[in-house]
């Protein structure tokens, strides 16, 4: 989703740069309204978005200031508002100071599996409004009759312009709270009880403090019931805090908690068990007993007359075991068998209703990101997904049993929102809702629109399969488009847009673009080859000779077929007789028609095969006639009329000649007879 957001400030309080005289107010406000436009692409955004608000002094880069979440915002025809109050000051940081801000917005919609946020570029300026608070706290004002501090003052304050709370050295004071004197106080009226500073052994002394102790060891009977002493047990009934580190049985803890002793060195027990619950003879590093009454409540765990614990063993192995201080215990689980493995006798389960169970990888040290997720269905009782790669990866909705095995980036991730789907790798793929059993193999891109179930696309760039589209299929390529019911299409921007389609593609350019190429009608078989095309149907191999391919070509710019006529592929010469297959030729049926499927417009003229066959016998049958034998019939009743022509001519030529000898003697028999 491309976002973009039109900011605006709404000034919520009062203020300015230069601050009038004012009575200050107890507590000056801070927070502020922010509102905002929300785009989805070219629309309105519509819905409830979850926002970040990054508080930045600096444009680009460095560290926040301060950083607010507000989820569930309501964006309404793409408008939201939300009210901001980072506090005068963030850590040890004033928030605002006069410095420039810089506000850096992050959001993301509202859904049951949260997906990574989007960060809006760039930083939004902050404007004069929460500088207000700024001014009224300002360290020195240029204009007032009142300032906040007093080291912008000019003059002196006489006795009558201060408060009566601060005392005065030349009239007597009261001090009704505890006073300190760091000095030697010292009474000169006559009144007072003392002159200087104490001494002597201070009998008769009361509410002495003793960090005026100097000198002198205080007697344990002398203190409190609640000070610990170190000879003696000490039972720690309050919260208690050690900063350093604790040692049990070491004088040099090398940890925060460090311990050291024989057999089980940590037992944690459950009180509730009167009896004990400590596996004997284990010499694990780690023991928690665990105690259960009944066997109705957990019923997995033993009860009163066994223990149920968590043990880690010296060699590794881990996991709950049973023992009533009777044989050796049995560990169900091994941490590591030496080559860093990890053994589970049993199912890892998340037992939390909706929890997803994950597994994480460590790309470099001290980073963690998802490996493998399995992740519960929502629909009741239905199959979970298993979804791996980028954790922006996701399956949502209400579906079941759908599967992303890799692949995706934070900003590009792998989405399905169909049930039964799958994309095994690559990068923005998506496979809408309805879509239920759609593939997509991997590539960048893909998508498989709503409704459109059972499609398949195996790979490739931006290939698209159209909505409300079943059991199409895309092999890969670029930018190929299927929309027709059981369609095809494959190769450079095909596009089967009629049922039953299968269209192919080249990579044709014109004027630097390729032209999409569509299909025109359903169940039509259409090729873009603009390279020429073949179609070889068998190889001929004989000794002493290369191949021979058989088939039919097309050849660049054509619009016939060409056939393989080569002699070197041919056999079984026999010289045939013209006249006879003229006369063939000349009994052969030959009418108008038009095949059974075709409109009544459409026409067509030839023998029919049966015909063609009982009169020349070539051929694989007597349904179909080979193109090449109907050329051959044809040349060779050409051939036959050649011959026949030239018989005639001659015949002709001879019956001119004897003509012509007979118009000479009836001419002469004329002449004699005169």
């Amino acid at each position: 989703m491309k976002t973009r957001l039109l900011l605006m400030l709404a000034l919520v309080c009062a203020g300015a740069a230069r601050v009038a005289a004012q009575t200050p107010v107890p507590t000056t406000p801070t927070m502020f309204t922010y509102q905002g436009r929300v785009t989805a692409g070219d629309k309105p955004a519509t819905g409830m978005y979850d926002f970040q608000f990054r508080l930045f002094d600096v444009a680009t880069g460095g560290l926040a200031l301060a950083n607010l979440n507000v989820n569930q915002v309501a964006v309404s025809n793409s408008v939201f508002t939300v009210q901001l109050d980072y506090g005068p000051q963030s850590g040890q940081v004033q928030t605002f100071n006069g410095d420039q801000r810089w506000l850096e917005i992050r959001l993301r919609p509202s859904t049951d599996v949260p997906i990574p946020y989007t960060v809006l570029t760039p930083r939004q300026p902050i404007t004069s409004a929460p500088y207000s608070y700024f001014s009224y706290n300002s360290a020195s004002a240029a204009v007032a009759n009142s300032a906040k501090t007093a080291d912008v003052l000019l003059g002196s304050v006489t006795d009558n312009q201060l408060p009566a709370g601060l005392a005065r050295l030349s009239a007597d004071q009261t001090f009704a709270g505890i006073n300190h004197f760091n000095g030697s106080l010292i009474a000169v009226n006559p009144v007072n009880l003392f002159v200087g500073t104490f001494s002597g052994s201070g009998v008769g002394l009361t509410s002495l403090n003793a960090a005026a102790l100097s000198s002198g060891t205080v007697a344990d009977a002398r203190l409190g019931p609640n000070i610990p002493r170190l000879n003696a047990g000490n039972s720690f009934a309050g919260n208690n805090i050690f900063n350093g580190r604790v040692g049990i049985n070491t004088p040099t803890p090398a940890t925060a908690l460090h311990i050291e002793d024989f057999d089980a060195t940590v037992r944690m027990k459950n009180r509730n068990d009167l009896v004990g619950a400590f596996v004997g003879d284990t010499y694990s590093a780690l023991q928690l007993g665990m105690y259960n009454p009944s066997t109705q409540i957990l019923p997995r765990i033993p009860a009163l007359s066994s223990r149920s614990f968590f043990a880690i063993s010296m060699d590794g192995r881990v996991g709950s075991t049973v023992n009533a201080f009777i044989g050796d215990p049995v560990y169900r689980n091994l941490l590591d068998d030496g080559d860093g493995n990890l053994v589970v006798s049993g199912s890892i389960e998340a037992l939390n209703p909706g929890q997803t169970l994950q597994l994480l990888v460590s790309p470099s040290p001290g980073q963690w990101v998802p490996g493998l997720r399995i992740v519960p269905s929502l629909v009741p009782g239905g199959v979970p997904h298993l979804v791996g790669g980028d954790g922006a990866n996701a399956v949502s909705g209400s579906v079941e049993g759908s599967s992303i095995s890799g692949g995706g980036r934070a900003k590009f991730p792998n989405l399905i929102a169909s049930s039964y789907s799958v994309i095994a790798g690559g990068l923005d793929n998506q496979i809408a809702s309805g879509s239920d059993r759609g593939v997509i193999g991997g590539g960048t891109g893909n998508r498989i629109s709503d409704s459109a179930q059972h499609g398949t696309i195996a790979g490739g760039f931006q290939n698209t399969i159209a909505g409300k589209t079943q059991l199409g299929m895309i092999p890969g390529g670029n930018g190929n488009v299927v929309s027709g019911l059981t369609a095809f299409a494959a190769g450079y921007f095909a596009q089967a847009i009629h049922d039953g389609a299968f269209v192919w593609a080249d990579s044709y350019a014109l004027n630097g673009s390729h032209p999409p190429f569509l299909s025109t009608q359903p169940n039509e078989f259409s090729v873009r080859a603009t390279g020429g095309t073949r179609i070889v149907s068998g190889i001929i191999v004989q000794p002493g000779s290369p191949p021979f391919p058989v088939g039919v070509s097309l050849k660049v710019n054509s619009g016939s077929w060409s056939t393989l006529s080569d002699r070197n592929a041919k056999t079984q010469f026999t010289p045939v007789s013209a006249r006879d297959i003229l006369a063939k030729v000349a009994a052969l049926p030959v009418q108008g028609w038009r095949y059974k499927g075709e409109a009544d417009s459409i026409r067509h003229l030839g023998p029919v095969a049966q015909d063609f066959h009982a009169a020349f016998g070539l051929g694989s049958g007597d349904t179909t006639i080979d193109t090449v034998d109907a050329d051959g019939v044809a040349l060779a009743a050409i051939q036959g009329l050649n011959q026949k022509v030239a018989d005639q001519a001659a015949e002709i030529r001879e019956l001119r000649a004897l003509v012509g000898q007979l118009a000479r003697q009836m001419e002469g028999l004329t002449n004699s007879g005169r």
